[in-house]
This record gives structure tokens, sequence and C-alpha cells, in this order.
């Protein structure tokens, strides 16, 4: 992450619980002298930039373009609206936004910065742990980034809705089904192995799933993991460890060469 980074463009789409579009803006924002001298001298940006169309788009608007601190006015009059409105909690969320986003945004508008909840919500980490963890690429990117603010947060907010059913119909749906302790304990393997990693020592597994802080790369699928071990041990009357236990033994006769260690 580069400290010395500006901000010539920005777009946000606000959303509900649901990922349905409410409202969105999009603007370029005035670049200072220093980030066009830098543009200038570096071949990679000023290339990128010119390809994206970036470039044109400031020349275009010169100096009417809004500085930043006109952006931060317009984005704090958004949560206004939301705030009147009942919304009390304003989330970020997109790819990326937990490493850069959020830091930046804490230098470039510290008044909006102050309005975000402190845990951004980073689409990427979760397509990222999951690839890992099982080789597939359900989550990537389907095309290459735009660079261009709008549609990059455009084709991270189409991978966030691809992946909502996926949790919230696989996963939290397969937590709360009614089953007996019976039911319960030999599910868990299935589930554990399709959504979660595992290692040999039960004790272990958790130790580390509970050492995971939320700015952690591995956080969104260890919460997730988590939550699902904790459930499915009330759900039948166990202990986690018990769970961990009878997945592991499953996992063991059926598939060793799948399971992914956490580290």
């Amino acid at each position: 992450m580069h400290d010395d980074c500006d901000l010539l463009e920005l777009a946000v789409i606000v959303t509900d619980t649901e990922l349905n579009e409410l409202e969105s803006f999009a603007t370029v924002v005035k670049p200072t002298a220093a980030a066009l001298r830098r543009i200038s001298t570096d071949d990679v940006l000023r290339a990128m930039h010119t390809k994206s169309g970036l470039l044109a788009d400031l020349h275009a608007i010169g100096d009417l373009a809004p500085t930043t601190a006109d952006v931060e006015t317009r984005l704090l009059e958004i949560i206004g609206r939301w705030k009147a409105a009942g919304v009390t909690t304003f989330q970020i969320a997109g790819g990326g936004v937990s490493h850069f986003d959020q830091h930046h945004f804490a230098t470039w508008m510290p008044a909006f910065s102050a309005e975000l909840y402190y845990r951004p919500v980073d689409i990427s980490q979760f397509a990222e742990v999951y690839r890992r963890a099982t080789g597939d690429r359900t989550f990537d990117k389907r095309e290459r980034k735009a660079h261009r603010a709008d549609a990059d947060i455009r084709q991270d907010l189409e991978i966030a809705r691809r992946v909502w059913p996926f949790l919230r119909d696989a996963v939290l749906a397969g937590l709360h089904a009614p089953r007996t302790g019976d039911e319960a304990l030999g599910s868990a393997a299935e589930l554990l192995f399709e959504y979660s990693a595992a290692t040999a020592n039960p004790q272990e597994f958790l130790a580390r799933l509970q050492g995971f802080h939320a700015p952690s790369t591995l956080a969104g699928m260890t919460h997730i993991a988590a939550s699902l071990v904790a459930s499915l041990a009330t759900a039948s009357g166990s202990t986690p460890e018990d769970v961990l236990r009878a997945a592991l033994r499953q996992l063991s006769s059926e598939a060793k060469p799948a399971l992914h260690a956490i580290g």
C-alpha cells in the first residue's frame, strides 16, 4: 500500500442488505499538482489511466473538477439523507477496501471516514480464501478490471451478489435447519469439507479459529466455520470438539487428499 496515493476518481453505490442498488454517485476528482507529476513520470500509471480514459476525462473537465473536499461534502450529504431515513450503520464494502480504501479515506476524507463502521466488507478476501481453500474459481472476477471507479465497484458488487446466495442458502440454511443430534454430527463432515479447512487436531483447529481477527484475510471464512461448528454442537447436544472429531473421522475415510490446512 502506498501512502503517497492520490484520489483521482470515486464511485459509491448504496445498497440494502439484499444488495439492491438504492443510489449511486460517481465523479472524477481534481488531481493535485503532485499527482499529475507522478502520473507523468510513471510509465505504468500513465499507460493505465490513458487506456481507461481517466486522463482524458480529467483533462476534459480541467479546473471544473470537484476537489477532494467537495466530494467529501457530497458523500456526507448522501449519508445525511440515509440517516434521516433511519439508517444508523454505514459499512464500506468492495474489493480491497480493507487494506486500501478504508485506510486512505481516514487521510483523504476524515469526516466521511468517521461515519463508516470500523469493519469493512472486503469481498475480494472471501473470493481469495475460497479459491485457496477449494481450488475453485467460482468467485473470481469474470472480466479484467476497467480501472475506473464505477465499473470496478460494479464488478465487485456483481461478485458479492454471487457470494450472498452461496453463504445464505448453502451455509446459513444448513445451520438453522432442524436436525437430530445424529443428523447434525453426520452432516458436520460434509459442511466442514465444503466451507472450511481442518487440521488433524480439533483443539488446534478451534484455537486457530478463535485467533483470527477482523483484518485477517481469513477472517470471513473462519468466522463462518466457527459459527458452523458452534451451531452444530448446540443442535446435537455435543461439544465443538466432538463435532470436529466426527467430521475428521468421516473425512479421513473419504477424502484425505482434499483436506487443506489453515496456516
